[in-house]
């Protein structure tokens, strides 16, 4: 199972992570996150040039001008959106770009409304539905991705931390595809514990 790993903006810190090689690197392009993504002279190149891991832009009802300013600046694989984009909107990114889209998910969270973006994302992401935009650290009922009608691969957000391992490796989801680790495992907003997630990709890839 693939590992990203959102809301980096610390230099020193993205530089570790670079070592430890997770599969998706992601990059918070909202600002009312604590977690917003602040480009600098020194952080522009050394992001642009790492190319053996995914770069993900994360946004919530950002223009198109301005996530694809973002994609070319940071040399950025995929977007994230997290707000509540449109099935038309997803179409035009993803002629440039490859799609992620979230889904916040309650206790009546209906799966057919995902049914519009199917042919215009390359993924979708379920985090825990809460009224603020953006992550939320805090788990939903997972077991409710067993409602998931279709064959769409995903991410599975919403506050996982290091002893989640092995409850991820023991669902039997076809669809899932990859996780999403954020605040469960960071020091700070923004920066995270490197000997966590080491921990957390060693037992995932056990």
């Amino acid at each position: 199972m693939l590992i990203k790993i959102c809301g980096l903006n610390n230099l020193e810190n993205i530089e570790e992570l670079n070592l430890l090689q997770p599969d998706f690197m992601g990059f918070i392009f909202y600002q009312k996150s604590k977690r917003f993504f602040i480009k600098d002279a020194e952080i522009i190149p050394f992001i642009r040039n790492i190319n053996n891991i995914n770069k993900v832009g994360v946004f919530v009802n950002e223009g198109y001008t301005e996530i694809m300013q973002e994609v070319k600046d940071l040399n950025l694989q995929f977007v994230q959106l997290h707000g509540n984009e449109t099935p038309e909107f997803c179409d035009q990114l993803q002629k440039e770009v490859k799609v992620i889209k979230a889904f916040r998910i309650d206790d009546n969270f209906d799966f057919k409304i995902t049914e519009p973006y199917l042919e215009v994302c390359d993924y979708f992401l379920f985090d825990c539905f809460t009224e603020a935009y953006g992550g939320s650290g805090k788990k939903f009922n997972w077991n409710q991705l067993e409602e998931f009608p279709y064959s769409k691969k995903y991410f599975l957000s919403g506050g996982i931390g290091p002893e989640d391992a092995a409850i991820i490796k023991s669902l039997k989801l076809s669809g899932l595809f990859a996780v999403d680790v954020n605040s469960g495992f960071e020091i700070e907003p923004g920066l995270k514990n490197i000997v966590a997630l080491k921990y957390f990709m060693q037992e995932m890839n056990k």
